[in-house]
């Protein structure tokens, strides 16, 4: 079961990288000289090949890579960016007794000055959920951008855009 489980998630991990049947015949070798070089090797193995791959391809087409590791990086930013202030905005004119400010990356908000709001309601763990869900939101719709554009390369352009990040 011990081995199943360690050829199912190797699998998996050169899967994002290489074609399957490549990931399989790699797998099989490696897991062969196993037995007399131990675990260590083998996950050695396994992800020095996904470093590898993620480099060449990343070296293949060097400035492909930037730019789309620069637009990927823009997506995210501006257009959360946008979002963000079109929430904070939305608060300030529906919320006029609010203070809103930012203080080494937190979010502070002051709701004691709206003596219409219970004293026990907090709004800004609501505003924090809402930036958060915003966020891995960009992320997760930047990275079907870059598989659309780089098919094949998907982990080489999302290490591109954390590199301009």
């Amino acid at each position: 079961m011990h081995a199943m489980l360690k050829t199912r998630t190797a699998q998996w991990i050169l899967a994002q990288v290489l074609p399957e049947e490549n990931a399989r015949a790699a797998i099989g070798d490696w897991l062969e000289d196993t037995p007399t070089r131990g675990d260590s090797w083998f996950w050695g193995c396994v992800f020095g090949t996904f470093v590898a791959t993620v480099g060449r391809r990343l070296a293949e087409n060097p400035l492909e890579m930037a730019r789309l590791g620069s637009l990927g990086f823009a997506r995210n930013f501006f257009i959360g960016f946008t979002l963000c202030a079109f929430l904070f905005f939305a608060l300030l004119l529906t919320q006029p007794h609010v203070d809103i400010r930012i203080a080494h990356s937190w979010l502070l908000i002051n709701t004691e000055t709206n003596p219409l709001r219970p004293p026990q309601f907090e709004l800004r763990w609501g505003i924090e959920m809402a930036i958060w869900l915003i966020y891995a939101t960009r992320q997760f719709l930047t990275g079907r951008w870059l598989a659309r554009r780089a098919p094949g390369r998907e982990v080489a352009a999302c290490v591109s855009v954390a590199a301009f990040g």
